[in-house]
């Protein structure tokens, strides 16, 4: 039952999986880990060797010049343009989680986003006297902290301290992969007609996961599924 249901997982993809190069513009544009790049091809307009092919120009800037009164020739003149000539759908290209910032981080499945902030208190500053009162450390709290009276003077006199909401001294936090086990897709530790069924639906939905991808060629496709097979079948 188990080589089954594997067998038909695998006629399902087999038969409408395509690689993003496979897709035309708007099968791109449809497809989120695809994008369609544009080609273009520069053109002088001083490289036209004709009238007529520069006058088909002309919106572009380009015109047919008669010389003859000085030199006694023509030629096209006219700035120099670029056209588009067509496009290539391509897969996205994904950041390393290293490289992501937090809210790429928390989006993607394969990273986690550990914070690592080193906080100032306001209440550790010493108010400093400078025509008005203010807390030392202008650089990186003046929209914090603020100076306040406040009982604590020498003999029970009225003096001025800092107060104000936590400052941040240091943001060194910074995203991480997530551990992983190839082929264990839903990590419960097993290897299994489960996460078949899961490689199958990011095929289907055009996603990815790293765990899913077994052959390491950053791309999850019908390969990774044999692969996958195989591994159960051999277990």
């Amino acid at each position: 039952m188990k080589k089954f249901m594997i067998y038909l997982s695998f006629l399902m993809i087999s038969n409408i999986y395509a690689q993003c190069d496979d897709y035309n513009e708007l099968n791109c544009s449809n497809e989120d880990s695809c994008e369609w790049i544009v080609t273009y091809q520069w053109y002088d307009c001083d490289n036209f060797s004709n009238s007529s092919q520069c006058n088909s120009y002309s919106e572009y800037g380009c015109y047919w010049d008669s010389h003859w009164y000085y030199s006694g020739w023509s030629d096209c003149d006219g700035p120099s343009f670029q056209l588009e000539t067509g496009g290539f759908c391509q897969e996205i290209e994904m950041p390393e989680c290293s490289e992501m910032n937090e809210t790429e981080c928390s989006s993607n499945g394969s990273c986690d986003w550990t914070e690592d902030i080193d906080w100032g208190s306001c209440e550790d500053l010493d108010p400093i006297w400078n025509v008005i009162y203010y807390c030392d450390d202008l650089s990186t709290n003046s929209d914090n902290c603020y100076t306040y009276t406040c009982y604590g003077g020498g003999y029970g006199q009225w003096g001025t301290c800092c107060a104000g909401d936590p400052y941040i001294i240091a943001d060194n936090s910074y995203c991480e992969e997530i551990p992983y086990e190839l082929g264990d897709v839903n990590q419960d530790s097993i290897i299994n007609i489960q996460d078949v069924i899961l490689v199958i639906n990011l095929i289907l939905n055009g996603e990815s996961d790293l765990a899913a991808d077994l052959n390491l060629d950053s791309t999850v496709n019908v390969l990774d599924v044999i692969q996958l097979v195989n591994i159960i079948l051999n277990n």
